[in-house]
């Protein structure tokens, strides 16, 4: 079996949760310390967006099987800890997907068979 190709969610993970870093360590300082809340304006939308994106990519991978309910559970929280993101190791799933089990077994109707008896 071929590893799902999890480029785009390892990307998102990154990129997630360098604009949590941005927003934690130099947006919310600046605003707090030198009265500055411009940087939260612009670096909040950013991350609140990367944050969706991020989840949606997991959500997304779950869905198709490549990752599976635990692995995107860490994900998420991972997702609310500075460099949680960084640390999050995201692996494929080593079992094959659960419609790819039922549509390998021997008991599956051909496609387009109107009289298919399961045995």
């Amino acid at each position: 079996m071929n590893k799902p190709d999890l480029t785009w969610l390892k990307i998102a993970a990154l990129v997630e949760g360098t604009s949590l870093i941005a927003l934690v360590f130099i947006a919310v300082p600046f605003k707090r310390l030198l009265d500055m809340p411009i940087l939260v304006k612009i670096i909040g939308p950013v991350h609140g967006a990367l944050f969706l994106l991020f989840i949606s990519a997991l959500v997304f991978h779950f869905i198709k099987g490549r990752i599976d309910g635990h692995l995107t559970g860490i994900g998420a929280l991972a997702s609310l800890i500075p460099f949680g993101t960084y640390i999050y190791k995201v692996r494929p799933q080593h079992n094959p997907p659960f419609r790819a089990r039922m549509c390998a077994s021997p008991q599956t109707p051909v496609l387009g068979a109107p009289e298919a008896v399961i045995l």
